[in-house]
């Protein structure tokens, strides 16, 4: 089973594969922006797609789709600031703003 969600609505993400069930105009990798969410009569869940343009889209279920959630995003940021030193680059993370939640 296939545990993967479907990007948001609104998020840019690339077409990550080809299936035999959905054909793609656009090839693996092309940026999409995601247009809607929906259930098909068989109640899979399934996005539609649009290209860059917005002209030309598609639909598709979750694994076609790679995207960065929020965490992923998150960590690419933290990482920018810092070294390998673990000190400075807690201290660069704070000096950056970062703060744990309560």
């Amino acid at each position: 089973m296939n545990n993967k969600k479907l990007p948001p609505i609104g998020v840019t993400c690339k077409i990550a594969e080809k299936t035999q069930y959905f054909t793609h105009d656009k090839p693996v990798g092309h940026e999409v922006k995601m247009y809607a969410h929906f259930t098909d009569d068989r109640w899979t869940e399934m996005a539609a797609y649009v290209c860059d343009k917005g002209k030309v889209g598609g639909v598709g279920v979750a694994r076609l789709f790679e995207y960065d959630d929020e965490r992923s995003l998150a960590i690419k940021e933290m990482m920018s600031f810092g070294s390998v030193d673990p000190e400075e680059f807690c201290g660069s993370l704070y000096d950056n703003g970062w703060r744990k939640k309560d």
